[in-house]
């Protein structure tokens, strides 16, 4: 049996018009997607989460976030509540037994706007027992893992390997996803046929 806890403070408010988004959201992904993902805002000057999105992330039990800074000008990019297991959560959707996992919020949301309607991130470069037994009981079987291109991402696709014996993995080739102009990430990816 797990503890259900809320993570999610009272003071987020959900948007639902255009008018409550930062510049830096809609300069990024478009507002149906804001809506469809249930992102949130915090604009309370007395919380440490104040001037960020934000991200709902959802466990076996429990609903937990990712804070995100919209000003880009505070030490830290990301905030996640200090004592949420955050090996628990899973940010994305899961509608079929094949899911692409990729590294972050932002493009878990790009992937949906192209057409990739199954996809979750760990919310960086750390998958755990706790969300593959999530996947598990979502009926995952197959996971098509698409890392960004950088040092963490080789690294991500290493520890996914003790992950073999649970799930059909399959590393897609980046290529077919990136830009040929050097995108770093699924968030810079250009819609493909990928046959």
């Amino acid at each position: 049996y797990v503890e259900k806890e809320d993570y999610f403070p009272e003071e987020f408010e959900k948007i639902t018009s255009e008018f409550q988004c930062p510049e830096y959201l809609l300069e990024r992904i478009k507002f149906e997607t804001i809506m469809e993902f249930n992102l949130h805002i915090c604009e309370t000057e007395k919380s440490i989460y104040n001037e960020r999105i934000i991200f709902p992330l959802y466990s076996r039990e429990n609903k937990g976030f990712i804070a995100r800074d919209y000003t880009e000008v505070k030490p830290q990019k990301y905030l996640f509540p200090k004592n949420m297991p955050k090996q628990d959560f899973l940010f994305g959707k899961i509608n079929s037994e094949e899911v692409f996992m990729v590294e972050g919020v932002f493009d878990v949301m790009k992937m949906w706007e192209n057409g990739y309607k199954n996809c979750i991130c760990p919310s960086g470069v750390v998958f755990s027992q706790e969300q593959a037994t999530l996947l598990i009981e979502k009926g995952v079987k197959k996971i098509i893992l698409l890392p960004d291109g950088d040092e963490a991402g080789i690294q991500f696709k290493d520890r996914m390997k003790e992950f073999v014996n649970i799930f059909d993995i399959e590393v897609a080739e980046p290529n077919i996803f990136y830009f040929s102009n050097g995108g770093k990430d699924p968030f810079s990816i250009n819609k493909v046929a990928c046959s």
